[in-house]
């Protein structure tokens, strides 16, 4: 214990010595501190820019997943109006002479019905 404590005089003594004080020995330790908390504030600096630059990305990959679901919903619309379309126009031409009477004015009421929509939005 006692050649640790005479080790640290002797090595503060000669710290002294050569750098022409206890002033600069404290003013060495005080601009070693500087610069260390100046790397560190940097290094914060880039871990925040970098944090950032991800905040971004995922946001806008958020808006992408969201504009992708709404194009599918979109063209499932589509395709539902156009499914709907064809059976309209499946109905509308189907012959009905060759069927038994039931499903012919089943069919009759269909067409009647399509026709009545078809109408009705021409006015508006």
């Amino acid at each position: 214990m006692k050649t640790q404590s005479i080790d640290r005089k002797v090595t503060k003594k000669q710290v002294k010595k050569v750098n022409g004080g206890t002033s600069s020995y404290v003013g060495s330790i005080l601009e070693d501190y500087k610069e260390y908390k100046m790397k560190m504030k940097c290094k914060k600096m880039r871990i925040y820019g970098k944090k950032n630059v991800l905040k971004k990305e995922k946001a806008k990959a958020k808006h992408d997943m969201a504009k992708i679901e709404q194009d599918k919903i979109d063209i499932m619309k589509e395709e539902f109006l156009l499914k709907k379309q064809q059976d309209k126009k499946r109905i509308m031409l189907i012959d009905t002479k060759s069927m038994p009477q039931y499903l012919a004015e089943y069919y009759k009421i269909c067409q009647i019905e399509i026709l009545t929509k078809r109408c009705i939005s021409s006015f508006n």
